[in-house]
């Protein structure tokens, strides 16, 4: 039987709508006609809006029934680590991890130097160090995601590109000497590798299509009851892997009903205008709440924003922040809190 769960939510509503009536379905409802408690759960979703708006479905729904909702914890990828990681160190803010990696590479040898490409003058120069820190910290962030690391790669790479092997061996032992500065600072460096969980055998729902790395679906395998919500029919279940995502080998083949509709504008003001008429000929959106707009380019925003606002069409911008530090975040967990502990300072 596999560790991980998946549900199909079909493909007859939205999937945030579909999410909160399976969820609502889920609990049994108090015999005193008190709230429905969910709290037990964490939900992860894509992004801090699509967070936003599920609390509003679970919200909505529950003023149709009547009754009150205790919600889940709802968070993005980015923020499980510290929802269910427990540390006996704190974790390394970005400052210390951009210092962290300025003084490493400050005392970085001649030959670890050159096989960065570092020359002398250049220890001399912050801006150019933080830089470099900052794309070795990327490498080994996305090596050690997928369960490798640099001296894994470096022996991948021998054979092939010797040169690379060895500037790859220079970036383990300059990371190893990072960690040893960081272990020094009384800090964590974070990630899943070898966390133990705050909770064992919580409840994670991941809803939609999540990437997440090798490292993190590991550990919720070994440590949480994990559930992946996929927003497709379940006839299709055989297209997908057990987390979720499509497999490309096996859509090569499908015909797919109805090709993406494509609109051609010239200026950012027809291409706006276009937008305004393609929404208004959709009967299936009730509200500029439903409907998600994703820019290319940023310079767009302004001309969509004032034409849509010009025609009643008011749109919300998408801020980025975590759902949790939004001022609803907080207050949702801030009531969390007195009904956990009778007391919130």
């Amino acid at each position: 039987m596999p560790r991980v769960e998946r549900h199909f939510l079909g493909n007859s509503q939205g999937v945030l709508r579909a999410a909160a009536e399976r969820l609502l379905a889920s609990v049994q409802p108090e015999p005193s006609g008190g709230p429905l408690d969910l709290r037990d759960l964490l939900l992860v979703l894509p992004g801090s809006r699509a967070c936003r708006l599920l609390l509003q479905q679970l919200a909505d729904r529950c003023g149709d029934l009547g009754v009150g909702l205790l919600p889940p914890a709802i968070e993005t990828p980015g923020q499980l680590e510290p929802r269910l990681v427990q540390r006996s160190l704190p974790r390394v803010s970005p400052e210390e991890e951009r210092l962290s990696w300025l003084l490493t590479l400050q005392s970085a040898s001649p030959e670890q130097r050159e096989l960065l490409g570092l020359s002398e003058s250049a220890t001399g120069n912050a801006a150019g160090l933080l830089k470099m820190g900052q794309l070795l910290s990327s490498t080994v962030r996305q090596l050690k995601q997928e369960g490798s690391n640099p001296g894994a790669a470096a022996h991948c790479m021998a054979q092939r590109d010797p040169e690379a092997g060895r500037r790859l061996l220079a970036v383990e032992d300059l990371e190893n000497h990072r960690l040893d500065l960081l272990r020094e600072w009384g800090v964590h460096p974070g990630g899943f590798s070898q966390a133990l969980p705050r909770e064992p055998g919580r409840k994670v729902i991941l809803i939609g299509i999540l990437e997440l790395p090798g490292t993190t679906r590991e550990w919720l395998e070994d440590h949480c009851e994990c559930q992946v919500w996929v927003d497709a029919d379940g006839a299709d279940a055989d297209l997908y892997d057990d987390w979720g995502r499509p497999i490309p080998d096996l859509w090569e083949s499908v015909q797919l009903p109805d090709s993406i509709p494509m609109i051609v504008a010239d200026q950012p003001a027809d291409l706006a205008l276009a937008v305004v008429d393609h929404i208004a000929q959709q009967s299936s959106i009730a509200s500029m709440k439903d409907v998600s707009l994703g820019l290319l380019d940023e310079d767009l925003n302004p001309w969509l924003t004032e034409t849509l606002r010009r025609q009643g069409m008011g749109v919300h911008a998408a801020s980025g922040k975590p759902h949790s530090m939004t001022a609803s975040g907080r207050l949702v967990e801030g009531i969390r809190q007195v009904i956990a502990r009778d007391s919130f300072s």
